[in-house]
């Protein structure tokens, strides 16, 4: 169904959808630094056909098949937490996320192609974004890893604005003792 002329629902900008707002308010679960402006008031947006794709949503025939299902929303790709956890490195191919392309920039340009490319199908896009947990290491023989190597090296002040905190570990939830949560699936590539 293509999004009438007047449809007043603006679009994201990557900015908006990758940006500290999102690493902070949607990965972590904390709210995000206050707008210069207010919000636009968004109309409710009501759906009945959706598709999401966890992955080879970058294959070739898979706007062939949009046009086909002719969805109003499409559920494609990573954002947040696991996009600035995974994209930056050698597992970005791989689970949970199956990035088509490596590298913040480039995969960032990669989406907003293919969203504009949906868009113009006349189906919205939304991301997934998972706000349970991170992927990475704080520390390791190598360094930080993952989301904390994003954070502590990668961070681009111009596209994001100032980190929210100066150490990662401050964003993250603690258990009874203080300690931060952890589980063996959050590690990239070898789990503790």
């Amino acid at each position: 169904m293509p999004r009438p002329a007047d449809d007043p629902t603006p679009a994201l900008t990557r900015r908006e959808m990758l940006g500290a707002a999102g690493v902070s308010a949607l990965a972590l679960g904390l709210p995000g630094r206050a707008a210069a402006a207010p919000a636009p008031k968004h109309q409710r947006v009501e759906f009945a056909r959706m598709i999401a794709h966890w992955a080879e949503y970058a294959d070739d025939d898979y706007l062939a098949f949009v046009a086909d299902a002719r969805p109003e929303v499409c559920q494609v790709g990573f954002y947040g937490g696991h996009f600035y956890s995974l994209v930056h490195t050698p597992e970005y191919k791989g689970y949970p996320a199956h990035f088509p392309v490596r590298g913040i920039a480039e995969c960032g340009s990669w989406f907003e192609k293919r969203n504009a490319a949906i868009h113009k199908l006349g189906a919205k896009v939304v991301g997934h974004f998972n706000v349970t947990f991170l992927v990475g290491e704080p520390e390791g023989k190598d360094g930080p890893r993952g989301f904390f190597k994003f954070y502590r090296e990668l961070w681009d002040e111009k596209e994001l604005g100032p980190k929210p905190v100066a150490d990662p570990l401050d964003l993250l939830a603690r258990t009874a003792d203080g300690s931060p949560m952890a589980s063996a699936c959050t590690s990239v590539t070898t789990p503790r």
